[in-house]
């Protein structure tokens, strides 16, 4: 059986940076928002985007 990602949740110290890297400057689309608060973002299909999703984390604070 191949492994499968269902959900990554990152708790962020910056949602807005978060969201910018995410939503603008990745181009991933937000499937919902409360500004300020959460964005959720329906994108992790492929190692690379699991990859991307991590640095962002790593970048915001939320990871070493």
């Amino acid at each position: 059986m191949d492994p499968i990602v269902h959900f990554i949740t990152l708790g962020l110290p910056d949602v807005e940076m978060a969201r910018r890297v995410s939503v603008e400057a990745l181009a991933w689309p937000a499937a919902f928002e409360v500004p300020g608060e959460i964005t959720v973002i329906q994108v992790v299909d492929t190692e690379d985007q699991v990859t991307a999703v991590l640095n962002v984390a790593r970048d915001a604070g939320g990871t070493s």
